[in-house]
């Protein structure tokens, strides 16, 4: 995640870490992220979407993606390129994807 910190100037930008949101979420809550992120490190994380832009999914992934890699677990974000499928074939391939048939 980017912020712009107009206090100290007018385009000074950095990026933010788990920590920098202590302060709102408290020292307990980043301890326990930080603890869960140490579990996954060993993991590359592959987040897949179809755009790098608008929509709710762009926008949580960009912070996310950020955050998860500042927390030492390896984070990828992969978009996938094609024709434009109607939404009922889309929903059918994300179904099968996650099926629980399908995971034993």
């Amino acid at each position: 995640m980017i912020a712009v910190d107009r206090s100290t100037g007018p385009k000074e930008i950095k990026l933010i870490s788990i920590a920098d949101c202590e302060p709102i979420v408290g020292p307990s809550t980043v301890d326990r992220i930080l603890c869960k992120a140490k579990r996954l490190s060993d993991l590359h994380i592959v987040n897949v979407s179809s755009t790098y832009y608008g929509g709710g999914v762009a926008e949580i992934l960009s912070s996310m993606t950020l955050l998860m890699n500042a927390a030492s677990v390896k984070t990828g974000w992969r978009v996938i390129q094609g024709r434009q499928r109607p939404l009922a074939e889309r929903l059918s391939l994300l179904y099968s994807l996650f099926s629980k048939e399908d995971r034993g």
